[in-house]
């Protein structure tokens, strides 16, 4: 397996950070919503809060590669 290049982890990077947007996006229209209490809101609400936590993830872990390959 190669190794990530530099740009690759920037890539990655930027869509992590794009991920994250939409992510909040997400959680603030269901909050504002009245379909907060719906029970497909509420799985709205579950699987953007993990998404948001799996993009935080990813970008210390390309922030690690990127400060150990330089």
């Amino acid at each position: 397996m190669d190794a990530l290049t530099k740009r690759d982890i920037i890539c990655l990077l930027i869509f992590a950070i794009f991920g994250i947007i939409v992510s909040c996006l997400n959680i603030g229209i269901v909050l504002s919503s009245k379909k907060s209490k719906n029970p497909l809101g509420v799985l709205v609400l579950f699987m953007s809060t993990a998404n948001l936590i799996i993009y935080f993830e990813g970008i210390f872990i390309d922030y690690a590669d990127l400060y150990n390959n330089a």
